[in-house]
């Protein structure tokens, strides 16, 4: 399957901008961050949830990865539902880390 049988591609295309949008984000407000930012939201209050800075760059990094590996399964799917849900959802992922990191920067930031 080519890069054209894709549906939506403008999704595919602006979900993964949001995600190096999301990325450099944190790299350029890394001075504005503490030293720790809550991120594991499912562990217990506390120290528990507290991880370095840096490690928020694991959630647009997974949400890149997982937009590669939906591309991946696309090619093998015939069904072309099948193929927009996976763009669409691609797009979704993209979109909620993205919203998440940013909720984080301004709740923990010291602008």
């Amino acid at each position: 399957m080519s890069w054209k049988k894709v549906p939506f591609k403008e999704l595919v295309i602006a979900g993964f901008s949001l995600d190096f949008i999301a990325a450099l984000l944190i790299i350029f407000l890394r001075n504005f961050l503490p030293p720790v930012v809550p991120l594991l939201y499912g562990r217990p209050g506390g120290v528990g949830q507290l991880v370095p800075e840096l490690y928020l760059l694991i959630a647009p990094l997974a949400a890149i990865v997982l937009t590669i590996v939906n591309l991946l399964v696309m090619n093998f799917q015939e069904n072309l539902f099948t193929r927009k849900i996976l763009s669409a959802s691609a797009f979704l992922i993209s979109l909620l880390t993205t919203i998440t990191i940013v909720k984080i920067i301004l709740l923990v930031g010291f602008f």
